[in-house]
């Protein structure tokens, strides 16, 4: 038997909307090839335990790749964090310009996506990987949810039932959504949805944009989210409300739906300023009502899309779980914005399908995507940028969606990974262009910042960390390690020790002084359930810093 090659194979493909790639017999191919140079490289042997089974696994049969059995593949792929790491960190990858075009957080994903195709998904991997249905069917008795998931017996059934630990912290629930959050304020707010869409708009928008949006956009989003709302809100925000709600959606959302609304507007849909003034200019004669009211040209300021005003708007992708488990996180981030000036519009999403691809459930991963390629297409061709509060989140829409949506739908999601900054990333770009309001009015001292593997993966810097450092007496300590939460897997009763030991070394660094923050909610979750204290988001230290008392713990607040 020769020797295995390193450059690709016929099998190499990493496309799941290609036929190649479920092929079992092309990704074995892979698999061969990219373990023997894996083996051989080592180069990310401390990243996460996938790596060492699998050095331990090939060095058990003499370096022979090929004597590996089902059973030791297996372990290590599950073992793969997804963290995607070893990306970055590798010598021989595409993006290097290398021949090899290794991608290995890519072929684990193949792998555990053909195995769930063969042998099914399981109720675990279904509930932890549509994160949004079971926010919508808990946020309405969250504080029931939130008490039982503090009952040992309940847990208990649930880890015989579902396999997640008794011992794993899990998210709080609220009955107030984000999203319901943002719709009141809107309303109280006299914004656009509240005064005009609740007035003219409410006979247009609020039965034509509401039946569209009700009916259309809850019938179809449901169903071909991905047409109807291509066509809905897109063409519907261009055909309902581009017609009836066009004339009147286009005038009206263009005249009284904008001046009125426009001027206060809150966050939710494509309120205030943007459907204002500009509207008034433009909004009759789009057709688009939504969306095309607005003057589409680019500023210096993190590419954020102008008004006639002079306001400038981004779009909030305030992900699943600001919604259903830290609305405060969403509030605080709009507060930030706000402060600098920013207009923040949050039009309907789902989850970014991230999670569903952790339990290889590609297909609904990629509906997840298409439906939200089609959403914020209208944002993007307007020039706006897309932020994304969860670092993971904002991973997957500038790295996994050109490859998930298929070939009709990847110029759209390149736009979009384009146009997609994390959020502090972009406050960064506010802040580096003297446009970050920076009138703060306490410090927190000491910070203990975690930075997450999802944000070292996008190769931006130390973003977070060089804006808290902006705030007068801020002392901002980097932690860098893995926490263990790792998406889903330390939820998983066989995975939860496992990640407490993998994380202990960080838990300690992050317990040694100063308050604890970091980008991503799950490695937070993690954080509390070591340390019994609970990490806020750095854009949390920006909006606590804006008050007086925003720190009381701190004598003074200073």
């Amino acid at each position: 038997m020769g020797a295995i090659k390193a450059r690709p194979t016929e099998g190499l493909c990493y496309d799941p909307s290609v036929a190649r790639y479920w092929s079992k017999q092309g990704l074995d191919a892979e698999i061969e090839r990219v373990f023997d140079i894996c083996h051989g490289c080592r180069l990310c042997f401390k990243l996460c335990p996938s790596f060492p089974k699998l050095f331990d696994a090939v060095d058990a049969h003499d370096g022979d790749v090929r004597a590996l059995g089902e059973e030791k593949i297996d372990e290590v792929v599950e073992a793969c964090f997804q963290c995607k790491l070893c990306y970055p960190k590798c010598p021989y990858t595409a993006d290097d310009g290398h021949e090899f075009d290794i991608d290995f957080p890519a072929l684990m994903q193949r792998y555990t996506a053909q195995k769930a195709r063969r042998d099914g998904i399981g109720l675990r991997e279904k509930l932890l990987g549509n994160p949004g249905l079971v926010g919508k069917l808990t946020a309405p008795v969250a504080p029931l949810a939130n008490w039982a998931n503090t009952k040992k017996p309940v847990r208990v059934l649930l880890e015989r039932s579902v396999g997640i630990h008794r011992d794993k912290l899990l998210p709080e629930f609220h009955r107030e959504t984000f999203e319901k959050w943002a719709a009141r304020r809107d309303t109280t707010g006299g914004s656009t949805r509240g005064t005009t869409r609740g007035t003219t708009g409410g006979t247009t928008d609020g039965t034509t944009g509401g039946t569209t949006r009700g009916t259309t956009r809850g019938t179809t989003d449901g169903t071909t989210d991905g047409t109807t709302d291509g066509t809905t809100d897109g063409t519907t925000g261009g055909t309902t409300r581009g017609t009836t709600g066009g004339t009147t959606g286009g005038t009206t959302r263009g005249t009284t739906g904008g001046t009125s609304g426009g001027t206060t507007g809150g966050i939710a849909g494509a309120s205030g300023t943007t459907l204002g003034t500009s509207g008034t200019a433009t909004g009759g004669t789009s057709g688009e009502g939504r969306t095309s009211v607005v003057n589409g040209s680019a500023s210096a300021a993190g590419g954020a899309a102008h008004t006639s005003s002079g306001t400038r708007e981004v779009v909030l992708f305030h992900t699943c779980f600001v919604n259903y488990n830290n609305p405060q996180l969403g509030k605080d981030a709009v507060t930030v914005l706000e402060r600098s000036g920013i207009k923040v519009l949050s039009p309907d999403q789902g989850c970014c399908g991230m999670p569903a691809l952790d339990g290889g459930d590609i297909e609904f991963a990629r509906r997840q995507a298409r439906r939200n390629v089609v959403r914020l297409k209208p944002y993007v061709d307007r020039g706006l940028v897309v932020l994304a509060i969860n670092p993971t989140c904002s991973l997957t829409l500038k790295r996994e969606y050109a490859g998930l949506v298929g070939e009709d739908m990847r110029e759209d999601a390149e736009r979009l990974a384009a146009s997609t900054r994390d959020l502090l990333e972009y406050i960064h770009e506010l802040q580096r262009e003297g446009l970050l309001d920076e009138d703060f009015a306490s410090s927190p001292g000491e910070l203990a910042y975690h930075l997450p593997c999802h944000l070292k993966a996008q190769n931006i810097g130390f973003r977070s960390r060089d804006v808290m450092k902006r705030i007068p007496g801020a002392r901002v300590r980097v932690v860098d390690g893995c926490c263990g939460h790792d998406g889903t897997w330390a939820m998983k009763t066989e995975h939860f020790e496992a990640s407490m030991r993998q994380g202990a070394a960080v838990f300690e660094q992050m317990s040694a002084g100063g308050i604890m923050a970091t980008d991503c909610p799950l490695a937070a979750i993690q954080f509390e359930q070591a340390t019994g204290v609970k990490p806020v988001h750095p854009v949390q230290v920006l909006a606590r810093a804006y008050r007086k008392d925003g720190f009381p713990s701190r004598k003074g607040g200073k």
